[in-house]
Parts: structure tokens; C-alpha cells; sequence
């Protein structure tokens, strides 16, 4: 029994050697045309004070939305969200839907734009995960269709005018959305979030700009993973910007309104096909 036990986990072992190996021969899958690969630093414009942070619980209203499942059969699932912005029909604005981190809400996500939105006149719609976090497998790009259409009737969204933003394990989220599907937003932007190298894909025929905004002390995301995954994504077509903050980690409910014009402007100013 012993030597079953011990032969397995010798098998086990060498299993995860070979896996390493494998992974770093990986290359992309190349696009017939690359996109355009851009790196910059920036001071921290908020550097942290701490690591509690509460969401207002007035912030937003409330919304639900019966998504489909993922292969569109069965019953559907509603979904919550908040939103925030006007409801002026003649006078349609920007909107950005943002993706919480894990264990968070849309209203966090809310509270950090708030502040820009009131300034620059964007409808913010941040929806709630049905678990702690996001998964693909369970939420796509038709059920964030499927929200923004419920959102365009209850506030004045220009349709031609949408971005995408998400924070961890959102930022992973929107950078799938754009690498694996289409839909009717213009660009996406990431915060402390990448996919993995081994995980992109090839881009869609159009593929969507991806701005990535990382600290250069982030523990769970280095700098050198950031830019390996953002070269990955360019390769296959996308056009990538990385900014990375200097002074800065993994924490958002700090720097997140200092961060939102920086984002909003890479967003709104970055050319799409």
C-alpha cells in the first residue's frame, strides 16, 4: 500500500514538472494581423491609506434581469444590478458597465465613478455577481447584452457609446468578453486583473482595444505577468495599453476615483476598428 502511495505521488509530481514545462513553450495563437503593444508608468495619484472599505448602501437603484443560461436552454436566471445616471431620452450619454472584485458588489463599483460620472454626465450600470465572483462559463456577452438592452430602457444610453471596465476578478471577466466575443461596446479597461497568457485566445474578426491598469506591487498579479499576458492579447490582434502605477498593490477603494478620469479618458480617446 505504501509503495502504491508512494509510486502515485512521484506520478503526481512529475505530472505538474511536465505541465510547468509544456506552459512555457506556449506561444498564442497569431492573428493574421497583430495589434499595436504600448507600456507605460505613472505616479500613484492616491497612494493607500488602508484595507477597509464599505460600499454605500444608497448608492444606485436597483435592478433585475432575467438572463438565458449559457447555451440558452432552461429556465432563465435573474441577475442584479445598479444603475446611476439620468433618464433624459433627448440627451443620450456614455455609459460603462464596471465588474466588481470578488466578495464586493455593483455598489462598490458605483462608488468609485460616482464622483466622475456626476462630472462628465455617464450612466453607470454595475451589476452583481450571483456567486462571490465571476465566472465565463456561467456569464457572457449576450447576458451583458441582456442588461445593457433592460438599462437602455430606464436610462439614456447612447448606444454607440458604451465601455466596459472591471476591477480583479472583473478585470479578467472583460478582458475574456473582449478576447472570445463581440457586443455592443467600444473598448474594455482592466484593473489588477489579467488572464493568463495560456488563456488567450484568437481575437474576434474586430478586435476590441484592452487597457490594462496594474501597481507595480500588485502580489497577485507582478508586473512581468501583466506584461506577458498583455503582449499574448496584442499578438492576437487586439490593440493593448498597460499602464502601471507605481507605489501601488492589488487595493482599489483607495486610488478607484483618482483612477476613473485616468481610464475614462484611455477609454473614450482609444481608436477602434
Amino acid at each position: 500500500m505504501f509503495r502504491i502511495l508512494f509510486l502515485a505521488l512521484i506520478a503526481a509530481a512529475f505530472g505538474i514538472i511536465l505541465f510547468g514545462y509544456i506552459s512555457t513553450l506556449w506561444t498564442p495563437p497569431q492573428g493574421s494581423k497583430s495589434g499595436q503593444y504600448t507600456a507605460q508608468q505613472i505616479e500613484n495619484p492616491r497612494p493607500s491609506t488602508g484595507t477597509s472599505y464599505s460600499a454605500p448602501e444608497t448608492i444606485g437603484t436597483r435592478h433585475t434581469t432575467d438572463i438565458e443560461t449559457l447555451w440558452g436552454f432552461g429556465p432563465t436566471t435573474p441577475l442584479s444590478w445598479y444603475g446611476l445616471g439620468s433618464n433624459d431620452a433627448n440627451n443620450p450619454r456614455p455609459a460603462i458597465v464596471l465588474f466588481h472584485g470578488s466578495g464586493r458588489d455593483g455598489r462598490s463599483m458605483l462608488d468609485m465613478w460616482d464622483e466622475l460620472a456626476t462630472q462628465k454626465d455617464i450612466i453607470l450600470i454595475a451589476p452583481n455577481a450571483a456567486a462571490v465572483g465571476w465566472s465565463y462559463k456561467s456569464f457572457n456577452a449576450p447576458n451583458v447584452a441582456e442588461i445593457l438592452a433592460d438599462a437602455q430602457e430606464l436610462y439614456a444610453i447612447d448606444p454607440d457609446k458604451t465601455y466596459l471596465f472591471g476591477h480583479s476578478g472583473g478585470a479578467k471577466l472583460v478582458q475574456k468578453l473582449a478576447n472570445s466575443s463581440t457586443g455592443p461596446w467600444r473598448a474594455v479597461a482592466s484593473h489588477a486583473g489579467v488572464l493568463d497568457h495560456a488563456e488567450v485566445a484568437q481575437a474576434p474578426t474586430s478586435p476590441l482595444p484592452i487597457l490594462i491598469f496594474n501597481g507595480d506591487t500588485d502580489p497577485n498579479y507582478p508586473a512581468w505577468y501583466v506584461e506577458k499576458s498583455a503582449k499574448s492579447f496584442a499578438q492576437t490582434g487586439h490593440d493593448v495599453s498597460v499602464t502601471i502605477i507605481k507605489n501601488h498593490t492589488h487595493w482599489y477603494y483607495d486610488l478607484g476615483p483618482k483612477l476613473a478620469p485616468i481610464i475614462w479618458d484611455g477609454l473614450i480617446n482609444t481608436p477602434t476598428n
